[in-house]
């Protein structure tokens, strides 16, 4: 047989096959047009829902965050059926079981849970705020509601957004200078996905930065709070330590960071009354510095001392009642955290207060 009749030969075979392939691929097409485009009656989607893929796990797509200063945002909201002289009003709902994000400190909603659809248009706009106060990097939700004869189409009738912003920093309110230190009375670390709480620490100023503040302020980060990849329990590492990159991407620990901070961390479980006592009078950046050098002199001694509790770039277990020390390498800070909650797992927090001074 010749090569020119074997290619035909070929030709033929595949031709059916190839014509099946598209037949079922206008059949696809055609039933999403006739499920979206061909009603008679009105029903509702998101835009951002149709020309999105959906998130992990999710049945909706969680758009791209937004920088805290992004003010007013509007999303599209399409209306299938025939346009009528009047406007009309479509509701909405923050779908609560889903949404981090709190009304009034991350968000707003100018026209309240209501969307206008225009006369005479197919297309209306829902608003949101972002408000300044927010943190972290929380998600708000939103679910199109059937609205008396305006029906929903459930595919696209949901869209996340995630609003970021770059760090929180302590309530003034709860910030003393104390001589040459500041004590803060009150001060969270977030762990790796806590979508409040930053999880890149600031020891100086008590700022907690989320991933994208940290990538733009690495020189200011002294430690970070990591859920250990082996468990829930809370991490603590200094970005200089080579474990980061094992939490992968929840870690945001990006090779390209031109500086990456040395210190020495410190877990001092069971403190006696007099430590904490010591850490309750200390009012200088030279009293600090003597308690931290008195609490690890001996540190080996210490009932169930192991070596995972430092001093080193990296200290696990963290729990109720610990005091934790930090003393930077690269940036002359002191701190000691009285830790009086830990909440354990990738969404769980450090909280207590501190004190710490440096640089200057």
């Amino acid at each position: 047989m010749s090569d020119t009749k074997k290619k035909q030969k070929m030709k033929n075979i595949y031709r059916p096959i190839l014509l099946c392939l598209a037949l079922l691929g206008v059949s696809a097409c055609f039933e999403d047009y006739e499920e979206r485009y061909l009603f008679t009656d009105n029903r509702v989607e998101f835009q951002d829902a149709v020309i999105n893929s959906n998130a992990p796990g999710k049945t909706f797509p969680i758009l791209s965050p937004l920088a805290n200063d992004a003010g007013t945002v509007r999303y599209r909201i399409n209306m299938t059926g025939e346009q009528v002289d009047v406007a009309r009003n479509v509701d909405f709902r923050v779908v609560p079981e889903e949404t981090t994000a709190l009304e009034g400190k991350d968000y707003a909603l100018p026209q309240g849970e209501s969307v206008s659809i225009p006369a005479g248009s197919s297309f209306g706009y829902l608003e949101m705020e972002v408000l300044s106060e927010g943190s972290g990097s929380p998600t708000v939700v939103f679910e199109l509601l059937e609205t008396g004869d305006i029906g929903v189409l459930d595919r696209y009738h949901r869209i996340g957004i995630r609003i970021a912003y770059p760090k929180l920093s302590p309530d003034p309110a709860q910030v003393e200078t104390i001589n040459d230190i500041q004590h803060f009375t009150n001060i969270t670390f977030g762990s790796n996905s806590n979508q409040n709480v930053g999880n890149f620490i600031d020891a100086l100023t008590g700022d907690a930065y989320i991933a994208a503040g940290a990538d733009n302020n690495n020189a200011q980060i002294d430690f970070i709070v990591l859920r250990s990849a082996a468990g829930t329990e809370q991490n603590v590492l200094t970005p200089n330590n080579s474990a980061v990159t094992a939490w992968g991407a929840t870690s945001h620990i990006p090779e390209e960071w031109t500086v990456r901070n040395d210190g020495a961390l410190v877990r001092i479980a069971d403190p006696t009354q007099a430590e904490l006592e010591a850490y309750g009078n200390a009012s200088s950046k030279a009293e600090l510095l003597a308690l931290y050098d008195a609490l690890v002199l001996d540190i080996g001694d210490r009932p169930g001392y192991s070596s995972h509790q430092g001093p080193g770039t990296r200290i696990r277990s963290m729990a109720t009642g610990d005091l934790m020390l930090f003393r930077s390498v690269d940036r002359d800070v002191i701190a000691i955290i009285k830790i009086e909650e830990v909440v354990n797992g990738s969404t769980g927090h450090i909280q207590g207060e501190m004190k710490s001074g440096g640089e200057g």
